[in-house]
């Protein structure tokens, strides 16, 4: 009975932890959508990432001098996911907040496992069954859907907006990044992971954040985006990853996946409340036929998720 009850005390504190980190993450869809004339996309995404770094590096400290050796070992595979999940991944979340609504930005971003799965066929000639492949027809569905307004015309003459293309190349970053997730290196601790790509995907952020600059010229810290910053960098960073950390340890990626799923609904409240944004017939529709098919191609399939 205790052993029982230990697993369910477990469970519980599992999925809490997992929907803290979802709740966290949902929230960068919002912010998005409510900075876009405040800060521009590329500084969004280089401050938050900035701001991480130099409240984690106190605790990374002695891990990383301890697993220096590591990351020079594997530094091609830390670029790589640093490029695609921090460079890449929220700087188009930042872009597509420019044209689209934060409602619409989480659920295509809620469609990545089905690139996800489109990926591992193609580089690792993992099989598209049955099942999987009703599970990405009715994904894929709901992703036209939402991005046509449901008007059949749009998907036959592509008219989309930038805002659409900016997410959707998003969700497949994050498929990437999750692909390469899969692979980290056993003996490297989590925090020496985290630190590395926070750096790595920073760095290779910079360059164009200077480009930026000169481009589009100075923005004006507000308090307003100050406070945004830091609930990016602390909250949607270091917070939301232990925190998912976590979740995965006590009930497994499958387990905290399920949650995960939930994000759009965060995403929708958050939206109406700050941004009064409304929820339509379309965004439920889509949704519904999103999380349907991935839930039936991935179903018995682990997914990390890091964002």
């Amino acid at each position: 009975m205790k052993k029982e009850n230990a697993r369910f005390n477990k469970d519980i504190l599992g999925y809490a932890f997992a929907l803290l980190a979802t709740i966290l993450w949902s929230g960068n869809y919002v912010i998005a959508r409510r900075l876009y004339d405040q800060i521009p996309p590329i500084s969004l995404a280089s401050w938050r990432w900035a701001i991480a770094i130099v409240v984690l590096a106190p605790f990374a400290y002695r891990e990383l001098k301890s697993e220096w050796g590591l990351i020079r070992k594997h530094l091609r595979y830390l670029c790589g996911t640093a490029l695609l999940g921090i460079t890449l991944l929220n700087t188009f979340v930042y872009i597509a907040g420019r044209s689209s609504e934060a409602i619409k930005l989480s659920i295509i971003t809620a469609a990545a496992p089905v690139f996800t799965i489109l990926f591992a066929s193609h580089l690792f000639k993992e099989p598209i069954t049955r099942r999987r492949g009703i599970g990405l027809s009715l994904s894929i569905s709901g992703i036209f859907v939402l991005i046509s307004g449901g008007n059949i015309s749009n998907i036959l003459e592509l008219r989309f907006s930038n805002g659409d293309i900016w997410i959707l190349l998003s969700a497949m970053s994050f498929s990437g990044y999750s692909i390469l997730v899969k692979k980290k290196p056993i003996e490297m601790g989590n925090t020496t992971f985290l630190f590395s790509i926070f750096v790595l995907g920073w760095l290779f952020l910079l360059p164009f954040h200077f480009w930026e600059h000169q481009t589009q010229g100075d923005w004006v810290l507000t308090i307003n985006v100050l406070g945004n910053l830091l609930y990016l960098a602390l909250g949607a960073s270091i917070v939301a990853l232990f925190a998912w950390n976590k979740a995965v340890e006590f009930v497994g990626p499958s387990g905290a996946a399920i949650i995960y799923y939930t994000l759009p609904i965060f995403s929708s409240i958050e939206a109406a409340m700050f941004l009064r944004e409304n929820l339509k017939v379309i965004h439920a529709l889509s949704f519904l036929l999103i999380v349907s098919g991935i839930v039936i191609a991935n179903r018995n399939t682990p997914k990390p998720v890091l964002t």
